[in-house]
């Protein structure tokens, strides 16, 4: 459909092999508080995008990624696909404004009803 797609993905530390990944994935962080922690911001901040689209947030390295979060907003409608099964303890997770919300599980509604209104 004549889309350019990127995925900013993880790295899998262990057993780790770039070159099995097509062009357009960037490995640019590790999952929250693996060994060998870091959390590339450039890609999230140079690549040319105008949706950002996130799944498994709570995996993620929410500490850095809210860092730039507003820089990634001013040039893109956000996205956040609802993997997490019950309410997240971490405080981080629901300071993300996001533009939509895309939940196919009904066990996941109930907390999202009760985290974002409207």
């Amino acid at each position: 459909m004549g889309h350019d797609l990127q995925v900013l993905a993880p790295v899998e530390l262990e057993g780790y092999r770039c070159d099995v990944d097509e062009p357009y994935v960037k490995r640019c962080y590790t999952l929250r508080h693996k060994p060998g922690y870091f959390f590339e911001s450039k890609p999230f901040l140079s690549l040319d995008y105008n949706v950002f689209v996130v799944q498994n947030l709570e995996i993620l390295p929410m500490e850095d990624l809210i860092k730039v979060y507003p820089l990634i907003r001013e040039k893109a409608k956000t996205i956040f696909v609802v993997h997490e099964g019950k309410a997240p303890k971490d405080d981080i997770f629901y300071e993300f404004d996001w533009d939509a919300i895309v939940c196919f599980d009904e066990r996941y509604k109930k907390f999202l009803r009760d985290i974002y209104r409207g």
